[in-house]
């Protein structure tokens, strides 16, 4: 394959839209005149032999246009938030975000249905809230007009029970900050941009469940910041401790030590 015909990747393209303010007289000013126009098309009408009246069809004509082409432009306001963002597609092409705030107007083909999206429910919750609430919990919320908020959000996980690479069992739980950087590969490149953060999260806290990976990250950040300087001895002293701890069924009893490793 020719690097022409090489599929571009997927990129956010920020695209400037129009202010609402400028075009809402203009499409008001329509909406009247329309109307106005086809009243004077049959008041200055001519009558006919049969006592009807024929209107002008020129300001008839006029007064159609006049009240279809606001019609036509009013699904082109919207309102956008402080980081809040509106992926503009126009049949079926990506045609770049509107992050400028305030009332905006835009093509009013944008596309305007709604984007499914999913509540922010990972499957570290989903099994405990399907059995108290299954109707308000499994349903998607609409996002209307492809707006995807740019705000820093908190995924709270559950703790779950996974096992370490010798298979000793663990509980684990974390807490992940997230934002959306990019709105195309959000909406482009996955179905569901929250549930795909949901399920990555999790998966990336299962892989750091290992009890071996937990003691090498330990004793690294302990020499790299040189925290305390430790021999050979006290390494195997802290190993063993933190493999008692992360592997222990029960909950861990803290012993205050006033002396040495060696004492």
């Amino acid at each position: 394959m020719s690097s022409a015909e090489a599929k571009t990747p997927t990129q956010e393209r920020e695209r400037r839209v129009m202010s609402g303010w400028v075009m809402l007289p203009i499409t008001l000013l329509l909406y009247v005149a329309g109307p106005v126009l086809i009243a004077l098309a049959f008041i200055n009408g001519t009558t006919t032999a049969s006592n009807g009246t024929q209107p002008v069809w020129a300001l008839f004509v006029s007064g159609t246009v006049a009240i279809l082409v606001p019609v036509l432009l009013s699904p082109g306001f919207f309102r956008l938030q402080p980081n809040e963002a509106r992926v503009l597609i126009l049949f079926g092409d990506y045609w770049g975000t509107a992050k400028q705030g305030g009332f905006r107007w835009g093509n009013p083909f944008y596309r305007n249905g709604p984007a499914t999206q999913s509540t922010g429910q990972s499957i570290w919750t989903q099994t405990k809230n399907t059995s108290s609430d299954d109707s308000s919990q499994a349903q998607p919320k609409k996002v209307k007009r492809y707006k995807i908020s740019l705000r820093a959000r908190t995924l709270n996980g559950e703790k779950l029970k996974v096992n370490d690479k010798r298979g000793n069992p663990v509980d684990i739980a974390a807490v992940v900050v997230w934002r959306v950087e990019d709105t195309a590969k959000a909406v482009f490149d996955v179905d569901d941009f929250e549930t795909y953060v949901a399920t990555q999260s999790e998966t990336a806290v299962r892989h750091l469940a290992s009890a071996v990976s937990m003691v090498e990250m330990a004793l690294h950040d302990f020499s790299e910041n040189k925290v305390v300087e430790f021999d050979e001895e006290r390494k195997a002293a802290m190993v063993s401790n933190l493999m008692v701890v992360l592997c222990g069924e029960s909950q861990v009893t803290p012993v205050v030590n006033t002396g040495t490793l060696y004492t």
